[in-house]
């Protein structure tokens, strides 16, 4: 809903929603009150975290791509702000943005200590600064860039696909900066141990890429 006034009255903005093999009835409620302005398209199995994006790629048509997840609400100027900064910035290939938290429950103090832990996603710098990887939670590509490298590699999973596509864009030529003002909110709903695992299994991507790419 936050997103049908950036999309609707864009006619050079296309919203592709991928259901990646969850089969649930009560989406046909949603679909029914929505499906008059972005495509949907479900999977019929599960492919891991690579395989959504670049099922909404072969369909995007466009000259970016911007991508986002099913935990993450773009604020109502979210991509008003990304073209405006594509526009005056014609040499980028892509931006990696990052997320604020968005609360479920705003008296909750599980999520208020997960809002202030710094465990939301977001573009992340090597010491030098320069920039290692983009999330989809908010990463936006030239899609001529992204077909050139072939998407995200769907062996990577579960994690360590959004580092490996980031690397690979910045070696094939890509020219990619973060912008801290490009922000998307991310629900803190999680509990504090779904989060602990959900780094270490970052960690794991980020070794599973160094092993893969030979990239230490």
């Amino acid at each position: 809903t936050l997103a049908r006034p950036q999309i609707a009255s864009h006619p050079d903005r296309r919203l592709i929603v991928v259901n990646d093999g969850t089969h649930d009835s009560a989406y046909a409620a949603v679909l029914a009150a929505h499906d008059d302005w972005f495509t949907y398209m479900p999977k019929r199995a599960n492919g891991g975290p690579a395989a959504p994006p670049n099922y909404a790629a072969r369909e995007a048509s466009g000259d970016f791509i911007v991508f986002t997840d099913d935990d993450c609400r773009p604020p109502p100027h979210w991509l008003d702000y990304l073209q405006a900064r594509l526009e005056t910035s014609p040499w980028l290939d892509g931006l990696a943005g990052y997320t604020r938290p968005f609360f479920i429950n705003p008296r909750s103090l599980r999520e208020r200590v997960i809002a202030a832990s710094g465990v939301l996603p977001g573009a992340t710098y090597d010491e030098v600064g320069r920039l290692i990887c983009g999330v989809t939670a908010a990463f936006a590509v030239r899609r001529a860039c992204y077909e050139r490298i072939g998407g995200f590699d769907e062996s990577f999973r579960p994690s360590g696909e959004d580092l490996d596509l980031t690397q690979r864009l910045i070696r094939s030529g890509a020219i990619l900066e973060a912008d801290a003002n490009w922000w998307t909110g991310h629900t803190t709903a999680d509990t504090i141990k779904s989060y602990l695992k959900r780094y270490a299994t970052y960690g794991e991507g980020s070794a599973r890429y160094a092993f893969t790419r030979r990239d230490w």
